[in-house]
């Protein structure tokens, strides 16, 4: 945060978890085989919430707490995400 600030870096966050999403929604759309691929869509409400959440922040160590969701937010993501291309 401190080379970008604390404005930039949010919409950085925002961009990257929205890149993300966006990506598994091509990838998906692109080589749809089974609805199933649409498995780590469950995990949007998360994310949304999580973004939410650091936009209204303005104290920096109330970010400390989020960063746990986020990680496992993002392995929940990951893993439907990999689950639903198998199914």
């Amino acid at each position: 945060m401190v080379l970008l600030g604390t404005q930039k870096a949010k919409i950085y966050h925002i961009a990257l978890l929205a890149g993300a999403v966006i990506t598994g929604l091509i990838f998906s759309l692109r080589h749809l085989n089974t609805p199933y691929q649409f498995l780590f869509l469950l995990t949007l409400p998360m994310l949304i919430q999580n973004m939410l959440h650091v936009m209204k922040n303005t104290l920096p160590q109330d970010l400390d707490g989020e960063l746990k969701k986020l990680a496992l937010t993002t392995l929940l993501f990951s893993v439907s995400f990999g689950l639903g291309y198998v199914m």
